[in-house]
């Protein structure tokens, strides 16, 4: 879907592929699309991923099955008016195999070089929207919210150890975290090469408009850069303020677990 059309320098061109809450079977496509995308930008040379985390990006919590299908539970809840519990979406996801793509974007992403920039804020969607639908008894499965934070502990610890390995996964591929005292307030992933590059904002969760406008990536690009110049470097550098970053966050996550 077109929703602007280049017509001067000022104006730019944004594409979106809605999902559609009458039509589950967009999820696959729409997972497969994604998998393709970032194996085909994985096998680019020259590619590297350079992104601000406004809430927590999709290519970490994708290796998490129960957290993936949460953060689509969450989004049919809220924009598209989901009737059913929790349980209930996950048996439509579940017959389309949605986790095997899910994986592959995850496993693909560790391939590529990639610079992040977090900030103490960047999960506090995440557990809000758990405090909010556990309080809503929209689990019919009280385990289930634990298991959700379990497998959010789980990313924090991981992404502590590529943070402190300098890298992403098996094959070393370069990884840099920083941590922004300034609230980011959106996610934007720039898909770098050396040719053309194309930036996704993140738009309700999961959606996000796609826009390859060289002057627009390039402001990106650099408006990202400077966020990272009054950011701290904490992979592979400062241990200590890995450490304490870290650590609050688990504890959120551990205050979560004890409420619910």
């Amino acid at each position: 879907m077109v929703f602007l059309s280049k017509m001067d320098k000022n104006t730019i061109q944004c594409v979106c592929s809605p999902l559609y809450k009458n039509d589950f079977s967009d999820y696959l496509t729409y997972a497969q699309e994604l998998s393709a995308s970032i194996n085909k930008f994985r096998l680019h040379s020259g590619g590297e991923i350079i992104l601000s985390a406004g809430d927590i990006p999709a290519f970490h919590f994708l290796a998490y099955k129960e957290l993936t299908y949460f953060q689509l539970f969450s989004w049919n809840r809220n924009m598209c008016n989901f009737k059913d519990n929790f349980e209930e979406i996950c048996k439509i996801f579940d017959a389309y195999d949605l986790t095997k793509y899910h994986k592959k974007v995850n496993k693909s992403y560790q391939l590529i070089p990639s610079t992040e920039v977090w900030t103490a804020n960047t999960i506090d969607p995440t557990i809000r929207l758990l405090t909010y639908h556990s309080e809503m008894k929209h689990f019919n499965d009280k385990q289930i919210p634990l298991l959700i934070c379990e497998q959010l502990l789980d990313l924090m610890n991981n992404l502590h150890n590529r943070m402190n390995n300098n890298a992403i996964g098996s094959n070393s591929a370069p990884y840099k975290f920083y941590i922004s005292d300034i609230d980011i307030g959106n996610t934007y992933i720039l898909f770098k090469k050396p040719e053309k590059s194309n930036c996704l904002i993140r738009l309700f969760t999961i959606n996000g408009l796609n826009i390859d406008d060289e002057k627009f990536c390039q402001m990106v690009e650099n408006w990202i850069y400077n966020l990272t110049r009054r950011s701290i470097l904490i992979s592979g550098t400062s241990e200590k303020e890995g450490f304490k970053f870290f650590d609050s966050q688990k504890q959120k996550i551990k205050l979560l677990m004890e409420s619910l």
